[in-house]
């Protein structure tokens, strides 16, 4: 993973130079002063890279249990120059945060607020630019400012509150210039530093001897690619009124599926742990000519212009959709082991010649972008005599099940943006087929997605499908 950050232009200006070393050495030379730093995180141990890292001035962290990583000098060989960088993928990531964060990519540190959090008021955004390999998974550690474990500000002075905290943040794919991840209420979140737990002592004249917390260690190997975070909640979604982001929110032009994120409580939850992960994309540069005929496929797919036309027979439909909308007690599923319970479906009017059917269920992050989705139910090789699933029965029945959003779980994935306004839009997509597409295993698989499943589709005879669309 090589990571370049730009020039910053808001003021303390850093500039920062970071090499990581793999199984293939790759370097990028980026501009930098030359004052070394460790930079802090909650819990993350530099494992099978070495990272440099130079600052214009080090960034110290207040009142948080952190482990430093560790910082080493690396020279390049004369012929680093000419290491092939097979596999990655150029990414820009965009963030906005009140007050810090630190953002890891595939248990990598990629940067973080160049405004130590041990200033009062800190608001800004940041933009950084790194390769890395699909899947992607993302960790952001986000803190509010805090002048101690009471969770308060401007101790002593007037003014004494709770504060409030807040993050945005977009992931672009620079080799094809789509957004392929935003924050939102779907990433999954860890509150690990929560004061005052008793808000009625913000106004006290000694706060440190009345206002209690909550704090618990950070998760080893949290940042990793494959910790299990099936038992974390789910971020929460805020406005902008909620927010009010300051300097540097305006500085970016955010997508609108891009959200504010954070905790249950803006002002009691000051340090909290954010995952999300982004499935293998068919866009890679590394797949070259082959990719592209790939992705022409899947966006034919999407409009359903290779299948056959629709004769309007069969119909899916589900109790937990009225007037176009989700009902409330779908929505944010709890996980138990991982997984969530799947949405209930039924069906009718499937032809007579169909062998086989497919169910998906997505979501374009990217309106404007028709061949990339988050996928949340895939499911193949349903018997055509089979016209319902049952609430929570997606993974019981004699067929075979993909991934969930995350690519973590055999599972299917909820929508959850509780703050929302019904502008996320999610299909349910019903597919009468002349045979299980051969390129589909037999088998549950983490490696299908609405995707793969949509690709798959070329091999076969879409005899009739029937889609079912609703907000959340």
């Amino acid at each position: 993973m090589t990571i370049c950050h730009p020039p910053r232009t808001e003021p303390k200006s850093t500039i920062r130079t970071v090499v990581l070393t793999l199984s293939i050495l790759m370097i990028a030379a980026c501009g930098g002063s030359s004052t070394d730093e460790s930079d802090g995180d909650a819990s993350e141990t530099t494992t099978s890279a070495e990272v440099t890292t130079t600052s214009a001035e080090p960034e110290d962290e207040a009142d948080e249990t952190t482990t430093s990583a560790e910082a080493t000098t690396t020279s390049a060989p004369e012929d680093a120059a000419n290491t092939p960088q097979t596999g990655t993928t150029g990414f820009e990531v965009e963030v906005w945060a009140d007050n810090w964060f630190a953002l890891y990519a595939n248990g990598e540190l990629i940067g973080e607020d160049s405004v130590p959090i041990t200033t009062e008021r800190s608001f800004n955004s940041e933009t950084f630019t790194f390769e890395a390999s699909y899947p992607l998974t993302i960790a952001i550690e986000a803190k509010d400012f805090k002048e101690n474990d009471t969770g308060l500000e401007y101790i002593g002075e007037p003014n004494q509150q709770m504060g409030d905290g807040g993050i945005i943040a977009q992931i672009t794919d620079t080799n094809t210039s789509e957004i392929v991840a935003v924050t939102d209420g779907t990433w999954s979140a860890l509150v690990i530093h929560q004061a005052p737990v008793n808000p009625e002592c913000a106004k006290d004249a000694d706060p440190s001897s009345t206002c209690r917390s909550e704090i618990i260690d950070a998760p080893a190997n949290w940042t990793a690619v494959g910790f299990d975070d099936s038992s974390w909640g789910t971020a929460t979604e805020w406005t902008e009124a909620d927010v009010s982001p300051k300097d540097g929110y305006d500085q970016i032009s955010w997508d609108t599926s891009a959200e504010l994120i954070w905790g249950p409580d803006l002002e009691i939850d000051n340090t909290i742990l954010l995952r999300s992960s982004v499935g293998a994309t068919a866009t890679e540069s590394a797949q070259g000519s082959e990719t592209q005929d790939s992705d022409d496929d899947t966006d034919d797919l999407a409009d359903d212009s290779s299948a056959s036309p629709s004769s309007g027979t069969m119909e899916i439909t589900s109790p937990a959709v009225a007037d176009g909308a989700l009902l409330a007690e779908f929505a944010c599923e709890p996980k138990d082991n991982g997984m969530e319970a799947s949405i209930p479906l039924a069906w009718s009017g499937v032809p007579a010649e169909a062998t086989s059917l497919a169910i998906t269920m997505h979501h374009f992050p990217n309106a404007d972008d028709a061949a990339r989705a988050n996928s949340y139910l895939t499911l193949w090789d349903i018997d055509p005599s089979v016209s319902e699933i049952a609430h929570g029965q997606a993974g019981e029945g004699d067929w075979f099940q993909g991934s969930n959003k995350d690519g973590t779980a055999i599972s299917y994935t909820s929508p959850c943006s509780p703050n929302n306004n019904g502008s996320h839009e999610y299909t349910i997509t019903l597919y009468a087929l002349s045979d299980t597409p051969p390129t589909l295993p037999q088998q549950d698989s983490l490696t299908i997605d609405w995707e793969v499943l949509v690709e798959s589709l070329e091999s076969v005879t879409v005899i009739d499908s029937v889609t079912l669309t609703f907000n959340a």
